[in-house]
């Protein structure tokens, strides 16, 4: 088992008796590694204290962002801070939106003439070739829109 005196020794070594994530992590491992920790010197201990506590911030801040005190977030790329009530107001919307386009002759399988139904690709691609009048063929293009609304919200921090 490893004793409270070993960890707060460790805590010492490194100056940081502010780790507390660090040294519970290191006394919840599995019982396996809580033998091999045991084993370790203070010293031993203080270091592999240092790379769980050194990895653990590298993991969070390659997130890009970071939860503060449970109420807001810290945004990296905009350097803003953000608090929860305001992201949880954001609404989000999903539509389509089917864009229109006229045939411009290059092969595809969804022309459609004036009235909506479609034409054989073939035909379509035959009557652009040999300088027919295409004017009355189009192709349709789907558009998957998010949209992302916030009512109007304001908080003095």
């Amino acid at each position: 088992m490893l004793s409270q005196l070993k960890i707060r020794r460790a805590l010492s070594i490194n100056n940081c008796g502010n780790m507390p994530v660090t040294a519970n992590a290191i006394v919840d491992a599995t019982s396996q590694e809580a033998e091999v920790l045991a084993s370790l010197t203070s010293k031993q201990l203080a270091a592999v204290m240092r790379l769980v506590e050194i990895n653990y911030h590298k993991g969070r801040a390659s997130t890009g962002a970071e939860v503060i005190d449970g109420d807001a977030v810290w945004i990296n790329s905009i350097g803003k801070i953000i608090p929860l009530t305001a992201l949880r107001s954001i609404s989000i919307t999903k539509d389509i939106e089917i864009i229109r386009k006229p045939y411009d002759g290059r092969h595809s399988q969804h022309v459609k003439d004036a009235s909506g139904k479609y034409v054989d690709a073939s035909l379509a691609y035959n009557r652009a070739r040999d300088g027919s009048d295409i004017s009355d063929l189009y192709t349709e293009q789907r558009w998957d829109i998010t949209t992302y609304q916030m009512p109007d919200y304001q908080e003095r921090i």
